[in-house]
């Protein structure tokens, strides 16, 4: 789980925000998947393992998981 507390600098105002990662999103940032690196012209067998979050106003939060040469997939909001 990730717990999220921001301040909105558009409105006066403190949000929060409990984020469970999921079995599901677990087990796809293990799963290996073959990707084309362009920054080394390489085809390597590669891993979603980052977590990004994102904030907008109006208590909105979404979570992609990604990793280097990997797409994101969202996998929550």
């Amino acid at each position: 789980m990730i717990y999220l507390r921001w301040q909105s600098l558009v409105e006066p105002q403190t949000y929060v925000a409990y984020i469970v990662i999921s079995e599901a999103i677990q087990q796809a940032m293990v799963k290996p998947e073959k990707a084309f690196c362009t920054f080394d012209s390489k085809w390597i067998t590669g891993y979603r393992k980052g977590v990004t979050v994102g904030l907008a106003p109006g208590w909105i939060s979404k979570v992609w998981i990604s990793g280097p040469c990997v797409s994101p997939i969202e996998v929550t909001r």
